[in-house]
């Protein structure tokens, strides 16, 4: 059976993209581990719907720069010890990096010498992210630096994944060969999605209103 490996450094049961393509592998006859943080309380090792999920236990806050830079840190140390350790057994086809961050493309950089394929799913635009975040002017070096590592972080990707057309223009004005790139929109799981209850015509909400009057 062939194995891919999904980097994703937040709370694996709550990101949907990421769940969603994880599950899809699987019911392609794929195995899938996936790499991620560890909530309050949480397992270290657990299965969900077929997926495999390693963790790591560190609380992701919505601190300042500096935080985000040490939760980034950590958590690429930690995938690029386990990932070579986790593939001498599974020998991944794959590996798909989900940003942010755009460096942790590097953290499996053992694994695509083991003969490992890399794929960057960029969930976000780093630099505009930081620059609506913290109200960074665009042309100060710390948005330059960004720009650098995005840059090489692409370079470095065998593939990489955008979510929108606009997206991916402004990724091949930085550098990105647009043959190189795959738009995967996010959509809602249809499996979810049936189990919402439709929303009851408006004559039939005036009456649930009145009777509850």
């Amino acid at each position: 059976m062939t194995s891919v490996c999904i980097l994703d450094q937040t709370l694996y049961e709550f990101d949907a993209r990421v769940k969603r393509k994880a599950e899809a592998l699987v019911a392609a006859g794929y195995s899938v581990d996936v790499l991620a943080l560890r909530r309050p309380g949480g397992k270290r090792t657990f299965v969900l719907n077929g997926v495999t999920v390693y963790t790591l236990p560190l609380e992701k806050k919505r601190a300042s720069l500096p935080r985000y830079l040490f939760e980034y840190a950590a958590f690429f140390l930690w995938a690029f010890v386990k990932v070579p350790l986790l593939m001498r057994r599974r020998r991944y086809a794959v590996v798909d990096v989900n940003t942010l961050p755009d460096f942790l493309i590097f953290a499996p950089a053992i694994a695509r010498l083991m003969g490992a394929v890399l794929v960057l799913d960029m969930h976000e635009i780093t630099p505009e992210f930081y620059m609506s975040k913290y109200g960074i002017p665009p042309d100060s070096w710390l948005v330059r630096l960004m720009k650098f590592q995005e840059r090489i972080s692409m370079g470095f990707a065998d593939h990489v994944i955008t979510i929108t057309e606009p997206i991916q223009d402004l990724l091949v004005s930085r550098g990105l060969p647009r043959e190189k790139s795959t738009i995967i929109m996010n959509a809602a799981t249809r499996r979810v999605s049936s189990r919402i209850p439709p929303r009851p015509p408006p004559r039939a909400r005036r009456s649930i209103w009145t009777r509850s009057r």
